[in-house]
């Protein structure tokens, strides 16, 4: 029997939590924890109502906690970013195939259309849900508080926003009212209020349709097998082999001329007229996007040809296999383009973040090509879910920022040049390497270095947040970690007019105006 009652009180509890969590503050610790609330509401919720998940499914919420903890382990944005998103995604996944657990057999499309089941259940199921009735031959239960305590609770829910109303006009209309109401809270704010009393209620509403949808739908997946799939093959197999042979040729030739100059040396690449970081710098997106629309194609061309003999089967096999190992060729390249890039101009955020996806779609290749050989290319969906949780992890244990602070110090040593104004752009995750890098300059550079810095501390301890919810581990750290250091007393900081100028050999000079706080 579905709880009902419970379940909209834990609704409105985690719709409440959100509010106090994220109004008017950054993001933290706090999406964390309301990540955990949400799983510790939704699973007691279901259990309440006698749904427990299945054993695939239990095995999402440990790796939804590790990629929300991502969130205050790190500052750097896009490692944030692609952390919330990745949670939100596997939350998702979780909930429509709480009891039922076929999630790692699902396609992409199968995806696509669970997450539309669930947005409809979302935004119907609370108001569609039959109002519960005693089974037969059981008397209806005598009236309790769990009789009258959901519709009070739905009077009050309707009552607040005409309360709220008619005390702002009363208080309007009487001084000595209006004084009273604002010792309890500020009329002023009403309309803000009112805001944040709709979203609370809309946001409860979800809620009930997504545990509803855990609860009565997520066992029943329509789940098609391989042989039985969605989409019917209307694309002959000597077509689809033609398309295979051509484009593998043409890659094979161009794999031919990559090992001739490019992997050849610089004395192949010079005798043509570019230098090795014009060669480098050529083409990259190019071959990135070739290797991506490759592995399209030879999925569309998997799902849309009509593969009835066996011996058929083989010989596309062997072509994609074939297309793939020439993609993964490709994929070098454009890998050794962007080292050869970044050795010549530096590091920067899009160029880690690029290099650390070109691994990992290296390794989908492979685990494509293994999946095709199997016979099981149906699991792509689950191959892509786990290079995608690798890509994420990967972005946070690398410390993206850090990272390319220690790169650009080690080129910086070797002539290469130091890029100062756009190591003061990057986030808190920086600031043990860039200490690191200040101790061990010399001249201007350390100036530059140590004014930043200086800067950065006193934007940190007077205009960062303090509201707990904000909490990161990185701007923690980095706190401590400045006023440790004496960058402080050696480059003092001001601020006029608003402005932050650090002094730096007896001059004033203004604050890099990008410093990233969070």
């Amino acid at each position: 029997m579905v709880r009902r009652t419970w379940i909209w009180c834990l609704a409105l509890a985690t719709a409440l939590a959100f509010d106090y969590l994220f109004w008017k503050h950054g993001l933290g610790i706090s999406f964390f924890i309301f990540v955990a609330v949400c799983l510790t509401s939704g699973v007691l919720s279901a259990a309440l109502s006698g749904a427990c998940p299945s054993i695939r499914s239990a095995v999402l919420i440990p790796c939804i906690l590790l990629t929300a903890a991502i969130t205050f382990l790190r500052s750097e944005p896009f490692s944030m970013m692609c952390a919330a998103a990745l949670t939100l995604a596997l939350m998702m996944i979780l909930v429509y195939s709480y009891r039922g657990g076929k999630w790692p057999f699902y396609g992409i499309v199968d995806h696509v259309i669970a997450v539309f089941r669930l947005g409809a259940s979302a935004a119907l199921h609370p108001a569609l849900l039959p109002a519960e009735k005693p089974a037969p031959g059981t008397a209806a239960p005598r009236a309790a508080w769990r009789g009258w305590l959901p519709p009070v609770l739905r009077g009050l829910v309707l009552a607040l926003p005409v309360i709220l109303l008619f005390t702002a006009l009363l208080s309007s209309a009487d001084p000595v009212f209006g004084k009273m109401m604002n010792n309890l809270f500020n009329i002023d704010q009403l309309p803000e209020y009112i805001f944040r009393l709709t979203y609370i209620l809309a946001g409860t509403y979800l809620l009930v349709g997504v545990v509803l949808f855990a609860i009565l739908s997520s066992r029943e997946e329509g789940i098609p097998s391989p042989e039985n799939s969605r989409l019917r093959p209307f694309i002959g197999f000597i077509e689809a082999v033609v398309v295979l042979g051509c484009v593998s040729l043409l890659f094979a030739v161009f794999v031919i001329i990559q090992f001739r100059y490019f992997f050849g040396g610089v004395e192949n690449i010079t005798a043509e007229g570019f230098t090795y970081a014009e060669y480098a710098r050529r083409g990259f997106g190019e071959l990135l996007a070739v290797a991506l629309i490759s592995l399209l194609l030879f999925l569309g061309l998997g799902s849309l040809t009509r593969k009835e003999d066996p011996l058929w089967c083989k010989i596309f096999s062997a072509l994609g296999i074939l297309l793939v190992a020439m993609v993964s060729v490709i994929l070098v390249s454009a890998y050794r383009r962007l080292l050869l890039y970044e050795n010549a101009y530096g590091f920067t955020g899009l160029r880690l973040y690029t290099q650390v996806f070109m691994v990992w779609l290296g390794i989908l290749l492979i685990a494509v090509a293994g999946l095709e050989i199997a016979g099981r290319i149906h699991w792509f969906s689950l191959a892509v879910l786990i290079a995608v949780f690798g890509f994420t992890l990967s972005l946070a244990g690398l410390n993206v920022d850090a990272t390319i602070v220690r790169w650009n110090g080690g080129r910086a040593v070797e002539g290469g040049g130091l890029d100062v104004e756009y190591l003061d752009s990057l986030s808190a995750d920086a600031v043990p390497a860039l200490l690191d890098l200040y101790a061990a300059g010399t001249g201007s550079e350390k100036d530059a270095l140590g004014s930043g810095l200086a800067c950065r501390l006193q934007i940190l301890e007077t205009r960062r947040s303090n509201a707990w919810q904000s909490y990161t581990v990185p701007v923690a750290e980095a706190l401590r970690l400045l006023k440790a250091s004496p960058v402080g007393r050696v480059y003092p900081v001001q601020e006029t007019r608003g402005s932050l100028y650090v002094t730096v050999g007896g001059k004033s000079v203004a604050c890099p105006g990008q410093l990233i706080i969070d």
